[in-house]
């Protein structure tokens, strides 16, 4: 199935404790991917954009992934990736699903 998909920087990305509800977050990129679940794709979309070579997922390919490189180093922990509207915080093992009354 074709699902939208967001990747949301928090503005505590070198903070520890990760995503805290209220975070401000900037918008990074957007996407389309096929997904067998929100989980596996959140995985994916972490091992495209944190891998030493580019690894295109759906339409997020080689340029939007050097493009994002140039702002953000990385998708780290308190980020955000959003599937369909469903919204799964970058955990330092794993993802934890949001309420979708978090801050977005």
């Amino acid at each position: 199935m074709k699902v939208n998909v967001s990747i949301n920087q928090s503005e505590r990305r070198f903070l520890t404790g990760g995503y805290q509800p209220g975070d401000l977050m900037e918008l990074a990129l957007t996407f389309e991917a096929e997904a067998e679940s929100a989980l596996v794709l959140c995985d994916q979309v972490f091992a495209a954009l944190n891998t030493p070579a580019p690894a295109p997922l759906g339409t997020l390919d080689v340029v939007h992934i050097a493009a994002y490189h140039k702002v953000y180093p990385s998708l780290s922990v308190g980020d955000i990736v959003e599937v369909d509207g469903k919204r799964y915080a970058c955990q330092t093992v794993g993802w934890l699903p949001l309420e979708t009354t978090d801050a977005h």
